[in-house]
This record gives structure tokens, C-alpha cells and sequence, in this order.
């Protein structure tokens, strides 16, 4: 059954290439990434970690596939400052294990940029470093740029933007 899927899923990413490749295709793709603990629980597993796992798996064929198709740009939303606060504690500390493991591959490959977007505030201090590291050691790559949105969310960014307007009109860096 698993290789009937797998032949299955490859024609059809085959298919779908060939007609991508035909058409005109964005500079940017922004990708919100949902239903990993809905499948993990559809698929009988007890734990939300195998959903998040598997998603990270689809999400490197997805970033591999832009790659060879030369989108220049990719933002992926994974983890937002309701989710990152409401979320089950355990759930979580799962899913920022995934994202450590996701930036490490990222970090990998030779060309890619990778940039972490979002507030640092909220995340814990493994999380941050993971993405203040990948940034940093990515920076001058030309390649595909990856924005990783994690700790983002509307609140956040509209105290961000107020913040950064009074900033910007008093004319000096103050701590608001």
C-alpha cells in the first residue's frame, strides 16, 4: 500500500512540475503551515510530534522543489505567539525540537539564507540561539531566502510597528 502512495505521490509531483514549469511562477511563496496535530490524531497516533515531524519532512520536499524551480523566496509561518502561549506545554517543547532540527537542515544547505522573522521575546533560549546561529551563519548566502515566522502574530506586530514609528519620530534608539 505504502509504495502504491509513494509511486502515486511521485507521478503526480512529476505532472504538477511539468506544468509549473510551463507558467509563470512567483517570486515569493508564503506558506502558513496547519494540520499537523489534526493528521497525527486522523492517523491514530496519541502524540501531536508525529504530525509535526511528518510536516517537517513534506516541508524540506517543498523547499527542495522551490529551490529547483528558482523561487527566490520562501516564508514559512510555523509557530505563532497565540499558538507558542495556548498550546499544551509538552506540544510545544515538541515543536520547537522540530524547528531546531528543520533550522539545522536549513543551515545545511550550501546556499540557501535563511531569516528568522518574529518576536524572540517569548521564544525559550534554545530556539532563539538555534535561529540567531542560522541566521547569522546564512547571511551572506545568494541563494533561496527563507524567512522562518515564529513568534509572530498580530498583536506583536502591531506593538512592533507603533513601537518602531515613536522610535523613528523621536529620532534616538529609546528602550519604550
Amino acid at each position: 500500500k505504502k509504495f502504491g502512495l509513494n509511486l502515486l505521490y511521485l507521478i503526480y509531483s512529476k505532472k504538477l512540475k511539468n506544468e509549473l514549469l510551463s507558467s509563470n511562477l512567483p517570486f515569493h511563496i508564503a506558506m502558513i503551515l496547519d494540520g499537523n496535530r489534526r493528521w497525527a490524531k486522523q492517523s491514530g497516533y496519541k502524540s501531536t510530534i508525529h504530525g509535526h515531524r511528518a510536516g517537517a519532512i513534506r516541508l524540506r520536499e517543498f523547499l527542495n522543489w522551490c529551490d529547483e524551480l528558482d523561487i527566490k523566496m520562501v516564508t514559512l509561518y510555523l509557530l505563532s505567539t497565540d499558538n507558542a502561549t495556548s498550546r499544551d506545554y509538552q506540544e510545544i517543547n515538541d515543536l520547537i525540537s522540530v524547528i531546531i532540527k528543520l533550522s539545522e537542515y536549513l543551515l545545511q544547505h550550501s546556499n540557501w539564507k535563511v531569516k528568522h522573522i518574529g518576536s524572540k521575546n517569548i521564544l525559550p533560549k534554545n530556539l532563539s540561539s538555534s535561529l540567531t546561529r542560522v541566521t547569522e551563519q546564512t547571511n551572506n548566502r545568494k541563494g533561496m531566502h527563507i524567512n522562518l515566522a515564529i513568534g509572530y502574530g498580530s498583536r506583536v506586530e502591531i506593538t512592533n510597528a507603533i513601537r518602531s514609528v515613536i522610535i523613528k519620530h523621536l529620532g534616538e534608539d529609546k528602550d519604550i
